[in-house]
């Protein structure tokens, strides 16, 4: 579909409308008539917008942007983005503040739009859960509570997550063009600025840290030991 097409390009798309703001306005047509787009361009652009590095033709396409974008669409996306300033501000807060921290927030918004994806509402925290794991960069697993009664764990990182964003970018694609050869499991990274964003996790699954220094295991042993009917050249 169209949508994915751009969706998937919108880092190397903001990099042209850097460049070209003829091509940028074109691009912002496009964003402005989906709401998915209009969230993946908005947080795309907001880490320039956070960092002090957005130029002056950027600048410009944004202005353009908000000014053909419904009311409705702008407050949900704000709301979004005050959301995840929350969450930062929470996790500086000591355990004993978050329930009342978070009530607070949802008696005002209800619910807010996730950045990823506009149609997975969040109605609230699960604070109870809330907790910070021990690897390297001892990022925190917020849980989401979502309005369809499901969870979402998201890791909150006090780092720049450019590169994991890249790196999903490109495994998406991989994942289209390549479908039949190969399955890549991905899932949604959120650059908000160089200190700061968010990762979906992936249930079930275990980190590299926990691998190596909780179970005292390498890659290759964990691996062979989850597969043992499969031969070691596989």
């Amino acid at each position: 579909k169209n949508e994915n097409f751009l969706l998937y390009l919108m880092p190397w798309l903001i990099e042209i409308i850097k460049k070209n703001i003829e091509i940028g306005w074109q691009i912002i047509v496009e964003c402005t008539r989906d709401e998915i787009l209009a969230y993946a361009f908005y947080f795309e652009t907001k880490f320039y917008t956070n960092t002090l590095t957005t130029n002056k033709t950027l600048k410009e396409i944004i202005y353009k942007f908000n000014l053909h974008i419904s009311d409705n669409l702008r407050n949900d996306m704000r709301k979004t983005d005050e959301f995840i300033k929350f969450v930062r501000l929470l996790l500086s807060k000591s355990h004993f503040e978050y329930k009342k921290l978070v009530d607070c927030w949802f008696d005002q918004n209800k619910e807010v739009k996730l950045p990823w994806n506009p149609n997975l509402k969040c109605i609230n925290i699960d604070f109870d859960n809330i907790k910070r794991l021990s690897s390297q960069s001892k990022p925190y697993v917020v849980p989401l509570v979502l309005n369809n009664n499901s969870i979402i764990n998201i890791l909150v990182k006090n780092e720049d997550l450019r590169k994991d964003k890249l790196t999903m970018y490109v495994s998406k694609w991989i994942s289209i063009i390549c479908h039949d050869l190969v399955k890549m499991k991905t899932y949604n990274v959120l650059t908000y600025d160089t200190d700061y964003g968010w990762i979906e996790m992936i249930p079930n699954v275990k980190t590299l840290y926990e691998l190596q220094y909780g179970e005292n295991l390498t890659l290759t042993n964990y691996l062979m030991d989850n597969n043992p009917n499969i031969k070691v050249s596989e």
